[in-house]
């Protein structure tokens, strides 16, 4: 299993530079979709729910007093990163990974996970907590995109016995 550093090393080989903030971001929602397409933990440390969203404290310590964006990350290795868990993250970057920090602070502010965990005062987003929510979220969109194939497919106008009497077929 990578860690959270490894998983940072990752994001930030993909991505490119990115602030601190959007990497926490990044890293949370990795572990929150990994949860519910892989039904396991990317990486084994914790989300935990500080006041600008979710983090990683381990990954806070080595970027803490700085707001420079992080152009690599010798902490970890990008290598440690590899199949199923690689094309997922590479899925979340594409879903999340042009937004700033501040969008991705205020989308996680607006998601249940942090928001109850914040709420509550627990310094711990549940693995089960991510999983249901992102499961629902995945669910909602799936609705909703075959909904929207439903719309564009269209309605016969007429049954195949209506047009075949009037080819004279019958």
């Amino acid at each position: 299993m990578a860690t959270a550093h490894d998983v940072a090393a990752y994001i930030v080989e993909e991505l490119g530079p990115v602030t601190p903030m959007k990497l926490q971001k990044l890293l949370y929602y990795c572990q929150a979709w990994h949860l519910v397409c892989e039904g396991a933990r990317l990486f084994n440390e914790d989300m935990e729910a500080w006041p600008h969203g979710p983090v990683v404290r381990s990954v806070y310590v080595q970027h803490a007093g700085t707001r420079n964006r992080v152009t690599s990350w010798p902490s970890g290795s990008s290598a440690s990163v590899a199949g199923a868990s690689a094309e997922l993250i590479k899925a979340v970057l594409a879903q999340y990974g042009s937004l700033t920090a501040a969008q991705l602070r205020n989308l996680s502010h607006s998601e249940a996970p942090w928001d109850d965990a914040h709420a509550t005062g627990s310094k711990i987003i549940a693995d089960s907590a991510m999983r249901e929510f992102y499961a629902e979220e995945l669910d909602t969109a799936m609705d909703l995109r075959l909904a929207e194939q439903a719309e564009r497919t269209p309605e016969p106008s007429a049954t195949l016995d209506e047009v075949a009497a009037e080819l004279g077929w019958w």
